[in-house]
């Protein structure tokens, strides 16, 4: 075998035993697209992602795209390409959120599904909500 045919060997197995570690370990979508996207998650979608976790009375929650809080069932990204993966999904029912919906939720603009169920919250839907032109479960 030559140099060049052992490193093609070397190369899948490494990369095999890298998706075996991360689905063994559960890693989150958030993680992985980060490692498809070299920029992460944009730090606006971040923001409005915190924004909302705010929300939590007595808990305090902060999300971090390259160490994610949840599984991944609660906050989901995809809409992946070269730079950024953006959140797609956010499940945050029954996550004893108080308050009214911040308007920075208009920010995470490929947001497809946002399930506030179960929650505690008041007042009026902000307008940024228009921003959400992907929406299709609310």
């Amino acid at each position: 075998m030559s140099k060049e045919e052992i490193d093609m060997v070397s190369i899948d197995k490494l990369y095999k035993l890298v998706l075996l570690l991360l689905l063994a370990t559960n890693i989150s979508v958030v993680s992985s697209c980060n490692l498809l996207a070299n920029g992460g998650v944009p730090e606006i979608e971040v923001r409005a992602v915190n924004a909302l976790l705010k929300l939590a009375k007595g808990q305090k929650k902060f999300w971090n795209a390259s160490y994610p809080l949840w599984d991944n069932r609660t906050i989901i990204c995809g809409n992946c390409n070269k730079t950024f993966c953006h959140v797609t999904e956010l499940h945050l029912s029954g996550q004893h959120l108080y308050g009214r919906i911040p308007q920075e939720v208009g920010n995470i603009s490929r947001l497809t599904i946002l399930d506030l169920s179960g929650n505690h919250l008041r007042g009026e839907i902000p307008i940024s909500i228009i921003n959400l032109q992907f929406i299709t479960q609310m």
